[in-house]
C-alpha cells in the first residue's frame, strides 16, 4: 500500500510546531526561546527573550547557531547579545527582571538565558549569587545554561558545576536527552517563575553534542503550575522587589519560601520518577541526565528488561531535578529498599542529599555509590563512569544481598574484564593533538616563533606541542588574565621589561560570522567586532600599534609590559 510522502525540510526543527523533528542538542537550545515565546503568547503574554553568555565547550558552537537565526530571533522579540564575558551577560540577565524598577515597559516580561562552560560559572557566582537572590520577574525567570566538562577533554582543567550553584541556592536541571532538552528548557522557566529564584539547566558533551528524532508534542503540554497557598510566600511575594533591599531578609526569603516551592514544582510535574523496573523496589538505582542513558546500557549488558527488573525487585529512579532532591519523592522510592545504587559521574551530588534525607528514615536502606557497603571503592569520582563499570556494581550488589541468578551470572561472565582505572600509561607512539573539533580557538593560535606566549583556552596548548617547544610557552593561564600571573613578578631573569617587551596572550578568535558588529554592543570587546576569524600575531612596531590600533580589524592585540617599573 503506498504512503503519503511528508515534505520535510531543514527548518522543520525551527519551524514545526508538531509532530516529530531532527534536531541537536545545540539546535534545541536555540528552539526553546521561541517556544517559550509561543507559550506566552497563547496565555496572552507580551513577553520579550534576551540571551547572553560566552561561549565554551561544550557550547561552543551554540553562538554561531544563534547568529544564524538572529532574523528567526528577533521576529519573535528574541534578543541575543553576546558578552564579553560570562559575569558581565549574568549581570545582564539580572537587569532584565528589573522590568518594574522604571516607568514605560513594552513587554509583560523578559525570559532571559544565560549560558557559559563550567569556569564560566565559577568566575560568575558574585553577579548569579545577587540576581538569583534578588528574584526573577513574575512574567520573566531566568534559565542558566552551563557546560560541564566531566572528563576534561576540550579545557584546561575537568570541572562540575553542580555544587557551585547549589552553594548559590540556584535549583538545577539535568537533561538525559534532547527530547528532554526542550521539556526541561521550558519547565526551566516555568519553575524559575513559579519560585522567583534562577534555574540551572546542566549540559554535557554526551548531550548537547547528539542528534535525535524528537517529538514536539511532548515537550510543554502537561506543564503544571501548582496553586501557591498564603502561607508558601512573604507577604512581598517571592518574585523580584526592585525597590526592596534588605540582605537578611532576603536569604530567609530564599531559604523558607523559595526552596521549598521547587519541591512541590518538582513534585506536580512529575520531574523525579521511576523510569524503569519495580516502583517499590528492593534494590534502588538512582541516577540522573547522561548516567541514566549509562544504567540502560548497563542493564542491556546484564540481560535486565523491564520485565527482569521488576521479577528482580530493581527499579530505577531517574532524577530531573539534581538539586535540591525533592526528599517526598526519594523517600517513598526507597521505603521498602534494601539497598540503593547511585550512579552519577563526578563528586556525588544525590548521593550526599540521599543520605541526609533517609538518614533518620526507619528502615532506612545501605547507600552504594563511590564506596561500597564495606567502605570500598565503587565508582570514580575523579573519571567519567562507563556502562560496563556500572554493569559490574549492580552484578556486584545483587550478588551480596543474594538476588543474582544463573541469567544474570552468565551475562556478566560475558563482559569484558575490568580496565585500570586512572593507571598511567607511557607511550612514545602518542599522537600529539593538534586542534580540537569544532573550537573557535583553532584558527587563532599561530605563534611566531621568539616571543613568549601564555595560554588561556585548551586550544592553545595543542598549538604549541604542534608547533614546537621554541615558541617558549609558558604554563596555562585563565582566560582574560593570560599575562597577569607574570604581572606581578618583576624578576629581570623572568620578564626582563627592558629586552622582552611583547608578550602575546593567546585568546579567542573574533567573531564567527566574519563581519564587524555594531558598535552598541556594549556587551562585546574588540576582540568580538573584528572582521577577521584567522589573525596572526604581529611583532616589533607593527605589534605596539597594533595594541594602540585595537579596535582595528587586522592587528593582534597584545600585551606591552612596560620599561617603566613603576608601571
Amino acid at each position: 500500500m503506498a504512503r503519503d510522502l511528508v515534505e520535510v525540510s531543514l527548518d522543520d526543527k525551527y519551524t514545526r510546531d508538531r509532530g516529530q523533528v531532527l534536531i541537536s542538542g545545540v539546535q534545541a537550545l536555540v528552539r526553546l526561546p521561541m517556544m517559550q515565546r509561543a507559550r506566552d503568547v497563547a496565555r496572552g503574554l507580551n513577553t520579550g527573550g534576551f540571551i547572553s553568555g560566552y561561549r565554551g565547550s561544550p557550547l561552543g558552537g551554540f553562538d554561531s547557531a544563534l547568529w544564524r537565526e538572529a532574523e528567526r530571533l528577533a521576529a519573535q522579540n528574541i534578543r541575543f547579545q553576546p558578552a564579553v564575558n560570562e559575569d558581565l551577560a549574568a549581570t545582564a540577565c539580572w537587569g532584565t527582571q528589573q522590568l518594574d524598577a522604571l516607568p514605560g515597559a513594552t513587554v509583560d516580561g523578559v525570559f532571559a538565558m544565560w549560558y557559559g562552560k563550567g569556569p564560566g560559572v565559577e568566575r560568575s557566582t558574585d553577579a548569579i549569587h545577587h540576581g538569583n537572590y534578588a528574584g526573577t520577574h513574575a512574567n520573566g525567570g531566568v534559565l542558566v545554561v552551563y557546560g560541564d566538562d566531566h572528563a576534561g577533554t576540550s579545557s584546561t582543567s575537568a570541572h562540575q558545576s553542580d555544587q557551585t550553584l547549589a552553594a548559590l541556592s540556584v535549583p538545577s536541571l539535568y537533561p538525559a536527552d534532547v527530547a528532554e532538552f526542550l521539556r526541561f528548557g521550558l519547565l526551566g522557566w516555568e519553575m524559575s517563575r513559579f519560585t522567583g529564584l534562577w534555574v540551572g539547566f546542566k549540559c554535557v558533551n554526551e548531550t548537547v553534542e547528539q542528534t535525535a528524532t524528537v517529538a514536539l508534542d511532548d515537550a510543554g503540554a502537561d506543564i503544571v503550575v501548582p496553586e501557591r497557598r498564603p502561607e508558601q510566600g512573604p507577604p512581598g511575594g517571592v518574585n523580584i522587589n526592585p525597590h526592596f533591599f534588605g540582605p537578611g531578609a532576603v536569604e530567609q526569603v530564599v531559604t523558607r519560601y523559595r526552596l521549598p516551592l521547587v519541591h512541590d514544582f518538582v513534585r506536580a510535574n512529575g520531574i523525579d520518577r521511576c523510569a524503569l523496573g519495580a516502583a517499590r523496589p528492593r534494590v534502588g538505582i538512582v541516577t540522573a541526565g547522561k548516567s541514566y542513558k549509562d544504567v540502560g546500557r548497563a542493564l542491556d549488558l546484564l540481560g535486565l528488561d523491564d520485565d527482569r527488573l521488576a521479577a528482580l525487585g530493581v527499579g530505577v529512579w531517574k532524577v530531573g531535578c539534581i538539586w535540591p532532591l525533592e526528599p517526598e519523592g526519594i523517600g517513598a522510592f526507597a521505603a521498602g529498599a534494601e539497598a540503593l545504587l547511585f550512579v552519577e559521574d563526578k563528586h556525588p551530588v544525590l548521593e550526599d542529599q540521599a543520605r541526609a534525607i533517609l538518614y533518620d528514615a526507619p528502615n532506612r536502606p545501605a547507600i552504594w555509590g563511590k564506596k561500597d557497603g564495606q567502605g570500598n571503592r565503587l565508582f570514580p569520582s575523579d573519571v567519567a563512569i562507563a556502562p560496563e563499570e556500572t554493569a559490574r556494581a549492580l552484578y556486584r550488589l545483587l550478588g551480596a544481598l543474594g538476588r543474582a541468578d544463573a541469567a544474570l551470572d552468565a551475562a556478566y561472565d560475558r563482559l569484558a574484564p575490568p580496565p585500570l582505572v586512572n593507571a598511567p600509561v607511557a607511550r612514545s607512539d602518542t599522537r600529539v593533538p593538534i586542534s580540537a573539533p569544532g573550537c573557535p580557538h583553532n584558527s587563532s593560535t599561530r605563534l611566531p616563533r621568539q616571543p613568549r606566549h601564555f595560554p588561556a583556552s585548551a586550544v592553545t596548548p595543542l598549538a604549541v606541542q604542534r608547533q614546537g617547544h621554541d615558541h617558549a610557552a609558558h604554563p596555562d593561564g585563565r582566560r582574560g588574565g593570560e599575562p597577569g600571573p607574570r604581572a606581578l613578578h618583576r624578576n629581570p631573569a623572568h620578564v626582563p621589561e627592558h629586552r622582552r617587551r611583547h608578550l602575546f596572550p593567546l585568546r579567542p578568535a573574533g567573531d564567527p560570522r566574519r563581519r564587524r558588529c555594531r558598535r552598541e554592543r556594549d556587551l562585546q570587546d574588540p576582540l568580538q567586532r573584528r572582521r577577521r576569524d584567522d589573525r596572526q600575531p604581529l611583532t616589533g612596531r607593527s605589534a605596539s600599534a597594533g595594541w594602540r590600533r585595537s579596535c582595528s580589524r587586522k592587528a593582534w592585540p597584545v600585551e606591552v609590559v612596560s620599561e617603566n617599573p613603576a608601571v
